[in-house]
């Protein structure tokens, strides 16, 4: 049996590795290629050849359809824990600001439609450039009765892919213990702000070593963020001080990447990063393009 799970066993990270999987089976399969094009909204022919490439421009996977005049930009999850905020519009403006005849689509894919949304939700794209998420069961389903060339190491490969995420659903993020304080904390969080009436759209974070609210297609990004230590079985045992868990409250804010680009807002925050801000009593100081707070 054709069985690719080498590529989760060395020391590569479960992304690269996914990343490098995935690749192959498009590289390797017309037919399984074909069928991802379909699932996001492409008709290739049996004939057009993929470029497939791995980390260009730190990019997880690109590929290329020649009689489409069109560039895939595949941002890979294989646990929410991985997630970092913005990273897939910062993929695409590398790649369209090099290239304005090509046709760029930008897809997530991760375990659940909804950890990329906000990703996909940020992207200020050019006419005829599209993006959506897409999950890895959905890549499952394309991959079924592939011919027999291609069907076991795809099926297999993409099938090691769904235990590990099944495995890290089970174990990375199970509510008990400290880390059942934390879910509890930005749960209560995320109400409190509900209760406020804001119009804009508050969403909470958990991730493994992370939990927070933020804010959804605002013109500023902001969010506020409990990040602690986690154990390699995922769980997690806050400090104490009188018996009391002892929590870092962090703060951020910066323009959002599609509004950040206005002129007077891009004047606006070069005129903010650079000095100290107080906000509701808090003092607010530039760190890594963010302007922060910890308490």
């Amino acid at each position: 049996m054709v069985n690719p799970h080498f590529f989760f066993e060395g020391k590569l990270s479960r992304e690269e590795s996914a990343s490098a999987l995935f690749a192959t089976c498009i590289q390797q399969s017309k037919v399984f290629a074909e069928r991802f094009c379909r699932l996001i909204g492409m008709q290739t022919p049996p004939n057009d050849l993929l470029e497939v490439k791995i980390e260009e421009k730190d990019t997880d996977v690109v590929f290329s359809v020649d009689s489409a005049n069109t560039v895939v930009i595949v941002e890979i999850k294989i646990a929410s824990g991985a997630k970092s905020d913005g990273q897939l519009a910062m993929y695409y403006e590398r790649f369209a600001a090099e290239s304005t005849s090509k046709r760029f689509v930008c897809v997530y894919l991760a375990p659940t439609d909804s950890l990329g949304k906000s990703e996909v939700e940020q992207l200020d794209l050019r006419p005829g450039d599209c993006a959506q998420t897409i999950t890895w069961e959905q890549v499952a389903q394309a991959a079924r009765d592939l011919p027999d060339i291609d069907r076991e190491f795809v099926r297999e490969g993409l099938k090691s892919v769904l235990d590990i995420i099944e495995r890290k659903r089970s174990s990375y993020y199970d509510r008990v213990g400290d880390r059942a304080f934390l879910y509890d904390t930005i749960n209560v969080a995320h109400q409190l702000v509900k209760e406020k009436g804001i119009a804009h759209r508050i969403m909470p974070w958990r991730g493994k070593r992370c939990v927070e609210v933020y804010t959804c297609k605002t013109a500023i990004t902001a969010s506020v963020s409990i990040f602690f230590d986690s154990r390699d079985d995922g769980s997690v045992v806050l400090p104490r001080r009188n018996d009391l868990p002892v929590l870092t409250l962090t703060a951020r804010f910066q323009p959002s990447k599609k509004n950040g680009k206005q002129p007077s807002t891009a004047a606006w925050w070069n005129s903010v990063k650079e000095n100290e801000v107080l906000m509701s009593g808090y003092s607010f100081t530039s760190v890594d393009g963010w302007m922060v707070f910890e308490e």
